[in-house]
């Protein structure tokens, strides 16, 4: 009976801790749902994903992504799985904030809850997977992601991913398992390996196949999944050792169905994009910025994304990626020399502690690939990777710890072997990770926690949604009377580094507000039939949130100019210094508005002076017409709408 229930229990307990990551990642960002709408590009793909009829469902199929906007003249994606995702909220949730940042949150704590599935399936473990999942939900990159619906597309991508490939995992455990039948099993058992639980290991690739379409389909970054299944189908064969013409014919049995759906994939985005896709620069050029600074830049977000120890000394980590090779080398050597130490003659890859350990190396490792070859690294595109390296400090912190504690245990409890010659001896030391490595992997945790979303407010994102909504309904006002197909110049509008200036340290490294695109859409889903052409010709640096927004319009050379007002918090305390100052109630008037003038007149040629500098080291454009530079941490999707959107939209 006893075998039993403990059978029973491990799904009940495997759920529970499932259960247990996604509540902490409920508790980390559950206050996004009280958010505005954040992210550049995430009013215009709510607007350019709205359908009322099947035509316009199957419209998403059979489009690119942003299709009836400038976007599409500068860049072409395929992800259907993600614009389906905003007309479902769409239609259920209008223009309502709320609905999109809970679909976020939920697939968010899905994505930590499958992380803990994850673990599960591939190493049995349940402290480690629980870890695992603790470590996924408390990221802090994921700050980058979560809070604004523009980047649903990672998270998307990263959850089906994750049930592709559990499910695989799930379908190929046999091999696992019979890996203990060495040569002695004799060829019967090689007969049976892959048929004798054929009808419950198909349903699942079937269904591991279909997921991986849906990532794929979610965002590029799913094309890492058929990679992932092939690294974990050769490390579950390496420890049986079966014959190189078996292994063939078993792998291209087992992975054919993803090789066809890849094939049928790339055919549909072909007919669709006319091509590959991707920004109009050459996918692979290798122009943009130098490949040490992608790589040290990637490495960073993922082991060490908030910056401790440059917020104590004024330096920046990211601007010397050498010496962090130094470190992040000697990381290495000692985690690979202290995982390797075993006292079992069999290989390290023969454990299920050093497949997992593998797969998440190759799985690291990949996308390092993608990013030096378009040239460039966002934050928000290391979201997937999040999962190794969660898993990797999980199974380090875990193993070394006991390895330690069993040390400690056989030196107070010392005792002694006899062989079988009667000779006796003192036990072998246990090997394996030890202190050093609990040290090291102790820190990384610990840093990780400390700058999770749990323990901080990242409250720039609830004030870049704020201004944002303020903007957007100034410039409704402002443009209410102009043409339908005017030209209209935008100044300014909240440059990125507004973000930064508004929060306290940690922050968030790639906040982004209004632009001509957001703007454009906003206005057609308020209703407003025309096709004015919005282009952004200066920003502003916001040093505090402003007391209020408004907007004008004058008309210049055939154009408009809208000039957005942020009301600065100055005049109040302008205000305060006059009503405290002895003189007469006339004199207090004219002294009042001087001491007010002087005072925001200080503040705004300051402000000038830091726009002036910001400009001159981003080189920012004066005039553009979609998302600011791609190069930077902004939005993956942008540009200028200027025609309706596919189908039967709803107004």
């Amino acid at each position: 009976m006893a075998p039993t229930n403990r059978r029973l229990g491990r799904p009940i307990g495997t759920v529970f801790t499932a259960g247990s990551a996604a509540l902490i990642a409920v508790l980390a960002y559950y206050e996004v749902l009280s958010y505005w709408f954040t992210g550049t590009d995430t009013i215009p793909l709510i607007e350019t994903s709205r359908v009322s009829t099947l035509e316009g469902v199957l419209g998403i199929f059979a489009g690119p992504l942003m299709e009836g906007s400038a976007f599409t003249e500068r860049a072409l994606f395929y992800r259907p799985i993600a614009s389906l995702s905003y007309a479902i909220d769409y239609a259920i949730w209008g223009l309502d904030p709320f609905g999109y940042h809970l679909t976020d949150l939920l697939l968010h704590a899905t994505a930590a809850a499958l992380v803990v599935w994850l673990v599960t399936e591939a190493l049995d473990d349940r402290l480690t997977a629980a870890i695992a999942g603790w470590l996924f939900a408390l990221h802090p990159l994921s700050v980058e992601v979560v809070p604004a619906p523009a980047r649903r597309h990672d998270v998307l991508a990263t959850v089906f991913a994750l049930v592709a490939l559990c499910l695989f995992i799930r379908a190929t455990r046999t091999i696992s398992r019979e890996t203990g039948k060495r040569a002695d099993a004799g060829k019967s058992a090689n007969r049976n390996w892959w048929s004798s639980k054929a009808r419950r290991r198909w349903p699942l690739v079937g269904a591991s196949v279909l997921s991986y379409l849906l990532a794929i389909g979610s965002k590029e970054i799913g094309a890492l999944v058929p990679i992932l299944i092939g690294t974990w189908f050769l490390l579950a064969c390496y420890d049986r050792r079966p014959s190189i013409r078996r292994t063939v014919r078993s792998g291209i049995v087992l992975l054919n169905p993803y090789a066809v759906a890849t094939a049928g994939y790339l055919t549909l985005r072909f007919a669709v994009l006319g091509g590959l896709g991707g920004y109009d620069r050459p996918v692979w050029s290798s122009s943009g910025e130098p490949i040490a600074v992608t790589v040290s830049r990637y490495v960073l977000s993922l082991v060490y994304p908030v910056d401790f120890l440059g917020a104590l000394s004024g330096l920046d980590l990211q601007l010397i990626p050498n010496g962090l090779y130094v470190a992040l080398a000697g990381t290495c050597l000692l985690v690979v020399y202290n995982v390797s130490r075993t006292r079992s003659d069999r290989s390290i890859l023969a454990s299920a502690r050093g497949r997992l350990l593998a797969l998440s190396g190759v799985w690291l490792v990949v996308p390092v690939w993608l990013f030096v070859r378009t040239g460039r690294y966002t934050v928000r595109s290391g979201y997937i990777s999040i999962v190794p390296v969660a898993v990797v400090l999980a199974v380090l912190l875990v193993t070394a710890a006991r390895n330690v504690a069993a040390r400690r245990q056989e030196a107070t409890h010392e005792h002694v072997v006899t062989d079988t010659t009667g000779v006796e001896s003192k036990a072998t030391p246990r090997a394996g990770p030890g202190l050093a490595t609990l040290v090291v992997v102790c820190l990384l945790c610990l840093s990780l926690v400390a700058g999770s979303a749990l323990l901080n407010p990242y409250a720039e994102w609830e004030r870049a949604g704020d201004i944002s909504e303020d903007t957007l309904k100034a410039t409704s006002e402002g443009v209410a009377g102009t043409p339908a197909n005017a030209t209209i110049d935008v100044a300014p509008v909240p440059h990125p580094r507004s973000a930064r200036r508004l929060s306290s340290f940690p922050h968030a490294q790639s906040v982004t507000f209004v632009w001509g695109n957001t703007i454009s859409s906003w206005l057609r889903l308020q209703g407003y039939a025309g096709e004015q052409e919005f282009y952004i010709n200066d920003t502003v640096v916001l040093t505090e949130m402003p007391r209020g927004t408004t907007a004008t319009v004058e008309r210049q050379d055939g154009h408009y100019r809208l000039t957005i007002h942020y009301e600065e918090r100055c005049r109040s305390s302008a205000d305060g210094e006059r009503s405290s100052a002895g003189t007469t109630p006339d004199d207090r008037n004219v002294s009042g508005r001087t001491s007010a003038a002087a005072v925001c007149g200080k503040q705004r040629d300051a402000t000038e002076r830091r726009n002036a500098t910001d400009r001159r080291e981003e080189g920012e454009p004066t005039r553009d017409t979609g998302s600011i530079d791609d190069t930077s941490d902004t939005d993956d999707a942008g540009g200028m709408l200027t025609r309706p959107p596919r189908g039967a939209p709803v107004r």
